[in-house]
């Protein structure tokens, strides 16, 4: 497995904010486990083509992650639902626990990061609000010269844009 960097990007249609790696690897396994868990007649019928790109992006955790997906925009809708779906779950709850996190099979490996430690949800839900509100077209925009930026402690707030030679 190779882990980059800390941070990576999540867009669509042009507004994109920046996450961490680490959130956002236990968010895509926690939907695919979700949807995974469904009986197949009741998994939406774009869940294959979105769970292969869910599960690398949860594993090499520094690609852009564009949520276009190749989806309609119903479809996206639906994912958006999705995401508030797994927020709920997650603000329901503390913590992934140790061995919640070494149990789950849908993604073969996590960040080092990850792995071993009792993490806190809340950081994860927050972030899986900000991506239905970003597929939703509510997330508001970031001020000028700016990206949100979703820490690992769950707290909005933005950082300065840099060209890309920089």
């Amino acid at each position: 497995m190779t882990v980059v960097s800390r941070t990576t990007p999540v867009g669509l249609r042009g507004q994109n904010i920046w996450v961490y790696c680490g959130s956002l690897a236990l968010l895509l396994v926690e939907v695919v486990r979700a949807i995974e868990e469904l009986p197949r007649q009741r998994r939406p019928p774009w869940w294959a083509q979105v769970a292969e790109a869910f599960r690398l992006e949860a594993q090499i955790t520094d690609m852009f992650l564009d949520l276009d997906l190749g989806l309609t925009e119903q479809q996206r809708d639906e994912l958006a639902q999705v995401f508030a779906q797994t927020a709920d779950r997650l603000g329901s709850r503390l913590y992934f626990t140790p061995e919640e996190v070494a149990g789950w099979d849908k993604v073969p490996e996590l960040p080092p990061s990850i792995r071993g430690e009792q993490l806190e949800t809340g950081p994860t839900a927050e972030l899986a609000r900000a991506l239905a509100d970003l597929i939703r077209g509510t997330l508001p925009p970031a001020p000028p010269g700016t990206w949100w930026f979703y820490t690992g402690s769950g707290e909005r707030r933005t950082i300065a844009m840099r060209e890309p030679w920089e």
